[in-house]
């Protein structure tokens, strides 16, 4: 479980940085010993003020902190001042905003 949990988080990480909203969602299929094959869900957010490179150093860092302290746990989330990473077992629901086209030059 703890490589699909780096390989979910790491994605996350990396992709989050080209997206508009800084907000990335995503999952990873895993073979559980007991479940068989299982799902892993994952999200990360951060301010839309970080440079990408600050917030992959971020998140890397959050990444560290899951695999620190949270070695066996199946769901977990760290939240901080600028970013937010999450990862659970089963999907969880998550609202993004309704963008609007751009105005007419």
């Amino acid at each position: 479980m703890d490589t699909a949990r780096l390989k979910l988080l790491s994605w996350l990480a990396k992709s989050s940085s080209d997206k508009l909203l800084m907000l990335d969602y995503s999952n990873v299929k895993y073979m559980d010993p007991w479940l068989g094959t299982s799902v892993m869900c994952g999200m990360d957010q951060c301010t839309r003020d970080l440079a990408p490179s600050e917030l992959n150093t971020c998140l890397h860092c959050y990444i560290g902190l899951i695999r620190k302290f949270y070695l066996k746990n199946t769901s977990s989330s760290i939240k901080g001042y600028k970013c937010y990473l999450r990862f659970q077992l089963s999907p969880f629901d998550i609202m993004l905003p309704i963008t609007s086209p751009p105005p007419p030059p």
